[in-house]
């Protein structure tokens, strides 16, 4: 499977406009058990060669049913400020909700409210819940979103780590955060042609004097 990328060139005029020039088709070849290969692509010209090769492209499938990608492990505490994705993260306060009736049948039921606090760089906050509760033994979390502008944040609460006093918040980002982009290498050849016709005459002086040889252990 190849995924193809079309990769457009300009020449920029004196004038500051964009001149369309020519239009490239790098690729790579999509293989999970050899790992993924980066093919090239070339433009020829009379008396050079542009050629193109890609170094990176997010190749992986997102889910469009779930927009959030990237995961990344925060462990926190209550108190602490961490950075993520260039705004800050505090743990406000965890607040606890338990059921502790002795007479009751069920089996305990708890739900832990992580209170978090985001703040970008211009120091303006946005707030959100994300909880973690247990029920009947079995645990699940109902994840928090913010939002800072146009982007977008879903925050996990996963674990509690009892002994170090913490919890483990898995954080993603939106799909949309990050515009797709690709990196790729550009590459001038000058004078390729004159190795092409170089190589041509060393093949063609190479099968003269074949023939020559051929011609005199004939004779």
């Amino acid at each position: 499977i190849n995924k193809t990328y079309e990769v457009e060139y300009f020449n920029l005029k004196k004038d500051g406009t964009f001149e369309y020039q020519f239009t490239l088709n790098p690729f790579i070849q999509l293989n999970e058990i050899m790992g993924n290969v980066a093919e090239p692509s070339t433009q020829h010209f009379l008396l050079y060669d542009v050629y193109s090769h890609l170094t990176y492209a997010d190749v992986d499938e997102h889910d469009i049913n779930d927009p959030y990608h990237q995961e990344s492990i925060i462990n926190i505490k209550q108190g602490d400020t961490l950075t993520y994705d260039k705004h800050f993260i505090f743990l406000d306060s965890l607040m606890v909700n338990a059921n502790t009736n002795p007479e009751s049948q069920k089996a305990l039921d708890v739900m832990l409210i992580a209170k978090i606090k985001m703040q970008n760089m211009l120091g303006e906050f946005s707030y959100a819940d994300a909880i973690y509760a247990v029920k009947n033994n079995i645990a699940q979390s109902f994840p928090a979103f913010l939002e800072d502008g146009d982007l977008k944040y879903k925050f996990i609460f996963s674990e509690v780590n009892a002994e170090a006093g913490s919890i483990k918040i898995k954080a993603y980002e939106h799909i949309d955060n990050e515009k797709p982009f690709i990196i790729m290498k550009a590459i001038i050849f000058p004078y390729i042609n004159l190795l092409w016709i170089g190589a041509i005459l060393m093949a063609v002086g190479t099968l003269i004097s074949v023939i020559q040889l051929f011609k005199k252990v004939k004779s």
